[in-house]
């Protein structure tokens, strides 16, 4: 059963370890290894922001993935992002993940329209994406960029 809880300062390690798995930094827009020091800054940055919704799925009790929403006050959007866990990678667990992360986040941001920016060759999490409910909004393929938006409000 695959359920939510928020972020907390205990999960330091476990999102670093993630953070910094090969294939998660090759479909990174920053591809190169993070430090500790950095990774712990950032973590306590996202952790007292409150425009940050930050979860962490856990199946069974055990943690397989972080997904976090950046919420741009501005522009009513919210910038998706998701790792999976390597160990729970190809297992059709990262559209379910991301639509019952969503619900979450619109049950307390009901107004927001919610975009993933993914590289164009990330096809893996383009499909995720594309099952979970997004459809293309944007490219920028000067910058290896495309912007997926979820479809709860008109484009």
């Amino acid at each position: 059963m695959i359920r939510f809880r928020k972020v907390t300062p205990q999960d330091s390690s476990l999102l670093f370890e993630w953070a910094n798995d090969s294939e998660v930094r090759r479909n990174s827009f920053t591809t190169k290894p993070i430090e500790l020091k950095s990774h712990e800054e950032w973590l306590n940055q996202k952790l007292n922001d409150p425009d940050c919704f930050f979860l962490i799925g856990e199946l069974h009790q055990i943690p397989y993935c972080q997904i976090r929403f950046e919420k741009q006050i501005k522009t009513r959007i919210a910038i998706i992002s998701i790792s999976i866990s390597k160990d729970f990678r190809k297992k059709n667990l990262g559209s379910e993940s991301i639509q019952k992360a969503i619900q979450l986040f619109l049950d307390q941001n009901p107004d927001y329209r919610i975009d993933a920016h993914i590289r164009s060759e990330n096809t893996a999490s383009i499909k995720v994406f594309i099952k979970a409910g997004f459809v293309l909004n944007a490219e920028y393929p000067d910058q290896d960029h495309l912007i997926y938006s979820y479809n709860n409000l008109k484009l």
